[in-house]
């Protein structure tokens, strides 16, 4: 398993011990929901393995995915934006994301998708359009088609679209996942890892 910076490692384990606490202690609706350490390293690796520098998450949460996109694209000095409805959640993401040292590379908003997907780098002002790299999606379930649809024109030629929770929720994603296997312009497969994972490239 490939080891990252001290500070990075450390902020991971982090948000790895606060999610075991909630989902201890919390209620069903305190809790963080956060992808395992194996998805966390895969999403690292496949954006690695595309040398992505821009990456678009939808559902931030405490920023434990957004942190192995981080690393994966600062070589390449890119940017994850990432955007979190929650207020506790991003609150608590902004300070594992100073603590892990990438917050250079990530830029979170807090507000809610798809309404509030940034169609221009909010720093520089540069459209966005035709440059996302990948998309990924793990937000509220009933949003994951309109978020897609939304956020479509964002997307470069070959880009990806990871979406979480594909097995755990076959009945409320079953229309986005029709949405993308239905279209034969796009490669698409679904990975038994985790919650479950789509894994889309579009043409």
């Amino acid at each position: 398993m490939q080891k990252f910076d001290p500070k990075i490692e450390k902020a991971l384990e982090k948000c790895r011990e606060l999610d075991a606490a909630a989902r201890l202690h919390g209620k069903k609706d305190e809790q963080f929901w956060i992808v395992s350490d194996e998805v966390g390293r895969l999403l690292n690796a496949k954006a690695k393995e595309i040398k992505a520098r821009y990456i678009l998450e939808i559902g931030t949460s405490i920023g434990y995915s957004t942190m192995f996109f981080a690393e994966a694209v600062a070589p390449e000095k890119g940017k994850v934006y990432t955007i979190e409805s929650n207020r506790e959640r991003a609150t608590i993401a902004r300070e594992h994301i100073e603590a892990s040292g990438l917050a250079p590379y990530i830029h979170l908003t807090r507000n809610h998708a798809p309404e509030h997907i940034p169609f221009q780098d909010p720093d520089t002002g540069n459209s966005l359009e035709g440059k996302i790299d990948i998309l990924f999606l793990d937000c509220i379930k009933m949003y994951y088609l309109r978020c897609f649809e939304a956020a479509e024109p964002l997307l470069r030629p070959g880009s990806l679209v990871i979406a979480d929770n594909i097995l755990s929720h076959p009945e409320p994603l079953a229309d986005f996942v029709k949405k993308i296997q239905s279209d034969p312009s796009i490669e698409s497969e679904i990975i038994d890892i985790g919650t479950g994972l789509l894994i889309a490239k579009m043409p």
